[in-house]
Order: C-alpha cells, then structure tokens, then sequence
C-alpha cells in the first residue's frame, strides 16, 4: 500500500492547498535562479505552465540529472513521469507537492536565512528543488524488522546465532553485508 501526503486529510500548515491552487503562471517581474534534481528512477519532464495553463515541456531529466532554469517568481513548474505521463512532486518544507512555484517556495521555508533569500531574490544563488515520487513508500513490517536487527548485530557471526528462520538470517547478512561493505 502507498499513500500520498494529504490522503489521510492531513495537511500541515496548509501547505498542499497552497501549491494546488496553481494553475498558471502570472505576469513576472522578478527572475529567480532554480535547480530542478531529479532523484527518482525514471526519467521526468518537467514543465513550465504557461500564462494560460498550458504545460510546456522545457527538458527530460534522467535519474539524478539537474536541470538549471532562470524563471520568476510566479511560475509554477509540474512533473511527470517521462514514460508512464504519472505525476511526481517536489519536496518543500518538508512536504511533497504537486508543482513548484518560487514565490511559494520562499514564503514557507522559513528557516532560510535572510541573506539567502536575498541572494535568491538578485539571482546570485539557485533554489535546489528535489524532483521525488509523489507518494512516501510503505515498507514491509519484514523490512523494517530486518533493518532494526541489523542496526543491532554487533558483527556478522552474530547472525548465525540469532533464532531465526535461515531465509531470514541470509536477508540480515546481505543487509549487514550491503551496510559494512564487506564480501
């Protein structure tokens, strides 16, 4: 099962109503310097909406690719997944959204500095925006039991000893292996 933000309700500080009310870009007076990442697996487009609402693909990026545009503040930006045309989102304040939009973007990091967001604000430093799959992942309760043993095995032979199922024991080892780097 996988949920997005907001499925439950929930919707802290306001923040996905906020970025759901774009639509289009509005007229511009202050350009901004924006990095979009892509940090999923598959390749995304990103899209700028036009003063009519119309998504104008600007590139495709492949997994872990940045892309560096000059936009203004009352843009919105969307994401989709290159193949599938599957929406993905952005991480802001940490929360994932539909679309990025700067003057949003400012407005609810609160925690960034005055002189940052000055130097946002004259283009001399970029907005790093993560591009991220639209829904947080619900791992396996074996998973995350494995991860948890693993967080506490002092070393690999202490594996062997644990009363466990063998199928079990083998995930802890590649799992401990896989995290101490060890053949």
């Amino acid at each position: 099962m996988r949920m997005s933000l907001g499925d439950d309700g929930l919707d802290p500080g306001g923040i996905l109503e906020q970025f759901r009310l774009l639509d289009r870009s509005q007229n511009g007076t202050t350009s901004v310097q924006v990095r979009f990442t892509n940090l999923c697996c598959k390749p995304v487009s990103v899209r700028w909406l036009d003063y009519s609402g119309q998504e104008i693909q600007y590139t495709v990026l492949q997994s872990r690719e940045q892309y560096n545009v000059t936009t203004f503040l009352t843009h919105p930006w969307v994401f989709y997944n290159y193949q599938t045309d599957e929406k993905r989102a952005v991480q802001v304040a940490g929360a994932r959204v539909c679309c990025f939009e700067a003057h949003r973007f400012l407005s609810l990091n609160s925690g960034l500095r005055n002189t940052d967001r000055a130097r946002i604000l004259e283009g001399s430093q970029l907005i790093n925006v993560p591009i991220v799959p639209s829904i947080y992942p619900v791992h396996s309760l074996r998973l995350l039991v494995i991860s948890r043993v693993v967080n506490l095995v002092r070393n690999k032979d202490d594996i062997q000893e644990l009363e466990l199922p063998d199928t079990i024991k083998t995930d802890i080892e590649v799992l401990y292996r896989r995290r101490h780097r060890q053949q």
